[in-house]
C-alpha cells in the first residue's frame, strides 16, 4: 500500500468519515434525470406556446389595428414564454452537468441539444392543438395572464375601428346576426364583394373585417373563422 493511500485512510479513520451507501448515489442519479425530463417537457410546452401565440396572430391585419404600428408588433411577442424557455434551457444545462457523463460536453452541445429536443416536441404539441387548449385554460384560470399577451378576443373587440368578433346567431339573406363578446347582437351586411376566408360554418365564432355603419350595424369586407386553420391543411 502506498504512503499516500495509507495517509488518506488514516485521515478518513481519524475524522470518522462514513461511507455513503450505493443506493444514495443511485437515488441522486435517478432524481437528477427525473428533474431533467420534467424540465425538458416544460420547455417543450413553452416552445409550443411561443409557436401558438405567434401563429394565431393575424399578421396581415395587425398593422391596421387601433394604436397600430411597431408598438403592436412588440406587444404580440410572447416574452413570458421566451423567458421561461431561456431559464429552463440554462437549468437543464446545470442539471446535466451533475450527471456521470455531464463533464464531457460543453454548454453549446448541452443547450443546443435541449433547444432542438424542445423544438421537436413543441412542434408536435402545437400541431396536436395542445398549445391552443392550454392557452384557453391559462386565459380562464390564471388571473392577469390575458394581460401578458395579445389574445384574439382583444383584437376583435373594436367595431368602431373595423374589427368585430363574435358568435353567429343566425344567417338570413345578405345578413349575418352576430353576438359580440359583450352580448350585443350586430346586423352584419354581407354581399358579393365580401371575402370569406377558409371555411366559415353557419354557426360558431367568427372574425369580421369591415366598417361600422351605425349603431349595431356593420358592413363586412372579410369574414374569417375564429380558429385559424392549422398550417399545411
Amino acid at each position: 500500500m502506498s504512503k499516500l493511500l495509507s495517509k488518506i485512510l488514516k485521515q478518513v479513520k481519524e475524522k470518522g468519515v462514513k461511507r455513503i451507501p450505493r443506493w444514495r448515489f443511485i437515488l441522486d442519479h435517478a432524481a437528477t434525470w427525473f428533474i431533467l425530463i420534467v424540465a425538458i417537457i416544460v420547455s417543450s410546452l413553452s416552445v409550443a406556446m411561443i409557436i401558438h401565440q405567434c401563429y394565431v396572430i393575424e399578421w396581415d391585419v395587425i398593422g391596421r389595428m387601433p394604436r397600430g404600428g411597431m408598438a403592436v408588433y412588440f406587444k404580440v411577442v410572447p416574452y413570458l414564454w421566451i423567458a421561461i424557455s431561456a431559464v429552463l434551457f440554462y437549468f437543464v444545462y446545470l442539471e446535466f452537468k451533475k450527471t456521470k457523463t455531464g463533464h464531457r460536453y460543453g454548454a453549446e452541445i448541452i443547450i443546443g441539444s435541449t433547444v432542438g429536443i424542445s423544438i421537436l416536441f413543441g412542434v408536435i404539441f402545437f400541431f396536436s392543438r395542445g398549445a391552443g387548449h392550454l392557452q384557453e385554460k391559462f386565459d380562464d384560470k390564471i388571473p392577469y395572464y390575458k394581460n401578458l399577451h395579445m389574445n384574439s378576443q382583444s383584437m376583435w373587440e373594436n367595431p368602431d375601428e373595423g374589427f368585430l368578433g363574435g358568435n353567429i346567431e343566425r344567417i338570413e339573406e345578405g345578413t349575418y346576426y352576430v353576438r359580440d363578446f359583450l352580448g350585443n347582437v350586430w346586423e352584419v351586411e354581407v354581399n358579393d364583394e365580401t371575402v370569406i376566408k377558409h371555411l366559415v360554418k353557419d354557426e360558431g365564432r367568427i372574425k369580421i373585417l369591415g366598417e361600422k355603419l351605425e349603431a349595431m350595424k356593420f358592413k363586412a369586407k372579410e369574414i374569417r373563422p375564429w380558429q385559424k386553420p392549422m398550417p399545411f391543411k
